[in-house]
């Protein structure tokens, strides 16, 4: 199937691209800038998920690179759980604008009455609504990429330690979807041969969680 790698700028996009061997360089289909102002020939949604089945169907695999907020992070909807992995490398916030510094000194000035009352720290309250959360809704948009209706089946990878760092992880309970070491359950799902036949969790999510059980 295919893996979708998601990345910070078309920069570190390039770089990583560049750096992959030559073998398996020549099975992605990156987004490139020129794509996101609708210059290049895969400009059609369309077109990326033709040439990534025909990848797929001469070699098994293939790899879709793509950046926060471009147009595949945000619109692709491939049919058929093409998808069946989704990296996301680094956080889309590496350097924190203008922007979020005066969105999170609105959101201190109305959540003060709020956060008084409740006792909570405003100024925290308004960082974290600022930066945190609307950095982390953008990687949880292109995590959306693989799972496009209730039949599709997807591993999603956070592959980076400021997730740990900035506290990110506490949005991203219960358990199992909060490893710190997932290549086992990426595995374990991907081979189990059945999906959710119910309301239930997925067998395959619910095991090798390190000794702790899910909640």
């Amino acid at each position: 199937g295919v893996t979708a790698v998601f990345f910070s700028s078309y920069g570190f996009l390039e770089q990583v691209r560049d750096a992959v061997p030559a073998s398996e360089r020549s099975l992605i289909v990156a987004e490139a800038r020129a794509d996101a102002q609708g210059a290049d020939v895969l400009s059609d949604l369309g077109a990326y998920e033709t040439r990534l089945r025909q990848l797929v169907a001469d070699h098994g695999r293939a790899y879709l690179f793509g950046v926060y907020q471009g147009k595949l992070a945000e619109g692709a909807d491939f049919r058929s759980n093409l998808l069946k992995t989704v990296v996301c490398v680094s956080i889309p916030m590496e350097y924190p604008a203008l922007f979020h510094e005066r969105l999170e000194a609105l959101y201190a000035g109305r959540f003060a009455k709020i956060a008084e009352a409740l006792g909570d720290n405003a100024q925290a309250k308004a960082r974290e609504y600022a930066r945190d959360r609307l950095s982390l809704s953008l990687v949880l948009q292109a995590c959306g990429r693989g799972i496009r209706n209730e039949a599709d089946r997807c591993v999603f990878v956070l592959l980076d330690q400021r997730y740990h760092e900035y506290g990110w992880r506490r949005f991203l309970d219960p358990r199992p979807y909060n490893l710190r070491q997932p290549a086992g359950n990426a595995a374990d799902f991907h081979r189990e041969r059945a999906g959710m036949t119910g309301p239930a969790w997925d067998p395959a999510l619910l095991e090798h969680t390190q000794g702790e059980k899910p909640r």
